[in-house]
């Protein structure tokens, strides 16, 4: 588990995140500090899955490609090189 790893091999990034209030992908991108807050790691995890649990749900409602599937595709066609004619 995160936190026993947390208490046994403490680091510095494990402590504290910062969290979207409203999600990026839920449409809170374009806000300023007052959209963010700060979680630490385990809990930050937690909302994280949360999130992904969210978007997954109505993704597949509305006959969207989540953002993980969306990003995968766009790193897939950046590694295709292109053929000169």
């Amino acid at each position: 588990r995160s936190v026993d790893r947390l208490l046994q091999m403490p680091e510095e990034s494990m402590f504290w995140q910062a969290d979207h209030e409203v999600a990026v992908a839920e449409g809170g991108g374009g806000t300023g500090l007052d959209n963010l807050r700060t979680l630490c790691t385990p809990c930050h995890a937690a909302e994280t899955e949360k999130l992904l649990s969210r978007l997954k749900t109505s993704n597949q409602s509305n006959g969207q490609m989540d953002i993980f599937a969306a990003l995968s595709n766009l790193e897939g066609k950046k590694k295709r090189k292109r053929v000169a004619d």
